[in-house]
């Protein structure tokens, strides 16, 4: 393998290679090991010893390590663009190859292949922030992909429970309007038809003592009847 070389090709050539020399698959990452470097050797390196002598464990921490999922391959698919000097052959035969490493039609059936192909519309087509917020979490299908999206578009637990119980009429701060209004769910004060203002204790107290110093008949009527 050398730097400029395609490790998912390399794979697969010597996956190929392995089958048309019919070498035993069990000596399959025992030959391949030393074949390899950069990141691609060290995520041979990085499993047990135990996995470094199976060839599909080897190939898929590989492909682990350097983002070779089917997300990558698609990304790789829609960028691929006929440059100068390209052969249409050669462009035609890029844009195969990674139609293929996406889709994985040798391991997914047809119908699992349409709902691939679903999905990346699926995405494509959501908001900008639930389009990412999927992306994120990577979902197999598109059953998954709808379920994440509709979670994310969901209003919030609170904003729920406030519109099923409707306007919630809130008292005033002592630094908002005066005593006796509320607020309506806005900001514009109501003042309340059913609310019976009381003066408060001391206001009460000091109305006593007007009343005894007024006495009489006329100190009763005026501050509400006996004073005692």
């Amino acid at each position: 393998m050398g730097e400029a070389d395609d490790p998912e090709a390399f794979l697969e050539t010597f996956r190929g290679m392995a089958e048309v020399s019919e070498w035993p698959p069990q000596e399959w990452a025992h030959r391949l090991l030393p074949l390899l470097t950069g990141e691609a050797q060290l995520a041979a390196h990085s499993l047990p010893a135990a996995a470094q002598k199976d060839f599909d464990t080897v190939a898929r921490a590989i492909r682990d390590r350097l983002g070779l999922n089917p997300e990558e391959h698609r990304r790789r698919f829609r960028a691929l663009a006929f440059n100068d000097g390209d052969r249409p052959f050669t462009y035609a035969q890029q844009l195969r190859d990674q139609a293929r490493r996406w889709l994985g039609p040798g391991k997914h059936t047809p119908e699992e292949i349409v709902e691939q192909v679903a999905l990346e519309r699926f995405v494509e087509g959501l908001p900008t922030r639930t389009s990412t917020w999927v992306r994120y979490h990577q979902p197999g299908s598109l059953s998954a992909a709808v379920n994440i999206a509709e979670g994310h578009l969901a209003p919030p637990l609170s904003d729920r429970r406030s519109r099923a119980r409707g306007p919630v009429r809130q008292p005033c701060s002592r630094t908002g309007p005066p005593r006796g209004r509320w607020r309506d769910g806005g900001d514009v004060p109501v003042r309340s038809r059913h609310i019976v203002h009381l003066p408060t204790p001391s206001r009460r107290r000091a109305l006593r003592r007007q009343g005894r110093r007024v006495g009489g008949a006329d100190g009763r009527a005026k501050f509400g009847g006996t004073v005692r």
